[in-house]
């Protein structure tokens, strides 16, 4: 009887296995990178590179879908009046051979080009000639040092402050989880003299931030917004405990002047003032009184957004010292407290504890 051979297995080191395997990762992604993008570059004059970017287009999203968007935008682009003053055109086409190198292949950002390219350039669009120019240096500028990322972001906050030039929501900010909105008021750009650049007022409204299931809201709040670096300059604003449970007016934080940086989920203000119904002076009922002159807020998006689990807004009052009759009924407080979602906290400091005060039929 013959015994079968054992069959010799081919060993192949783990190290040589996985570089072949990422490699030939690699080409597949690169190959259909390149299947998607099928225009390799955009041509030099105008005419050229029209019937290239009309390429790209309808690669990216379809003929059909296309055809729609490049009949509102390719009159506008191959207009004449370029060849007197064919700037703003140029960087436009600069700015597209830039997006085409660096592979964005999402629609969106291509669509907010175009739409930005349509507003902001003059005579045509929304600005004044001063406020047109410095929108694309400023364009320009940005992109020359940005990610792809950095691009697409630029853009699509850009067309948010653009398209809600003409209603009443405005988006300020968004990088698909975290988004801030300017809601019911109105927008002003900062003339071409203030600086290179643009900055948007707003005024009669409210600042809405939003995060999943949650948002946070600043009523009456004026601010000044820069666009590049995310900083919300503001003056007043009004913040109710609503999201704990509070109805209106029962418990609020009015602001003074505040800054924000909407790329964060939170805001945090010093000296307000925090207003309460729950406890009155005699002679007060039906007002709202302030039960101490000025601490710290805060509020930030969070995945606890009921209001039993509330752990925003927040405050906390500066002085230690402040007086509260009938805290409960028959106990008066003296002492520094602060306020978390729906709970009160009584603090004190080493020199000044926190003290209840206990009454019963008029003997402490």
């Amino acid at each position: 009887m013959t015994i079968p051979t054992a069959r010799k297995l081919l060993a192949v080191p783990f190290t040589k296995w996985a570089n072949t395997f990422f490699f030939t990762l690699f080409l597949l992604v690169s190959a259909a990178q390149v299947q998607a993008q099928g225009v390799r570059a955009f041509g030099n004059d105008a005419e050229t590179f029209s019937k290239d970017f009309s390429k790209h287009l309808n690669e990216l999203m379809g003929k059909k879908e296309a055809e729609a968007k490049l009949a509102e935008f390719l009159p506008y682009f191959n207009a004449p009046d370029w060849d007197m003053d064919p700037v703003q055109r140029e960087t436009f086409m600069a700015i597209s051979r830039e997006m085409l190198r660096r592979r964005v292949v999402n629609v969106e950002p291509w669509l907010e080009l175009m739409g930005l390219f349509q507003a902001w350039s003059w005579p045509a669009g929304r600005y004044e000639q001063g406020q047109s120019d410095r929108f694309f240096k400023e364009l320009q500028r940005e992109f020359k040092r940005a990610s792809r990322s950095e691009m697409e972001l630029f853009l699509h906050t850009y067309m948010g402050l653009t398209e809600g030039a003409e209603g009443f929501s405005v988006r300020l900010y968004d990088d698909g989880k975290l988004s801030w909105w300017y809601l019911d008021g109105t927008t002003e750009v900062s003339p071409a003299s203030y600086g290179d650049t643009a900055t948007f007022l707003f005024k009669e409204g409210r600042l809405v931030g939003r995060m999943k299931n949650d948002s946070v809201e600043v009523a009456d709040v004026e601010g000044l917004y820069n666009p590049i670096t995310g900083t919300f300059k503001a003056v007043g604003g009004r913040v109710e405990w609503l999201r704990a449970g509070f109805g209106p007016g029962e418990l609020y934080a009015d602001f003074p002047a505040w800054k924000a940086d909407l790329h964060s989920p939170g805001i945090q203000v010093d000296s307000v003032k925090l207003f309460t119904s729950s406890f009155m002076k005699e002679g007060m009922i039906g007002e709202a009184v302030p039960i101490l002159s000025l601490g710290h807020f805060e509020d930030r998006l969070t995945a606890r957004n009921t209001a039993e689990n509330a752990i925003y807004p927040r405050f906390e009052a500066y002085d230690k010292n402040i007086e509260i009759d009938d805290f409960f009924e028959g106990v008066d407080y003296k002492g520094g407290f602060s306020i978390i979602g729906q709970r009160f906290f009584a603090s004190g400091s080493a020199e000044e504890k926190a003290r209840f005060t206990f009454s019963y039929d008029s003997t402490e």
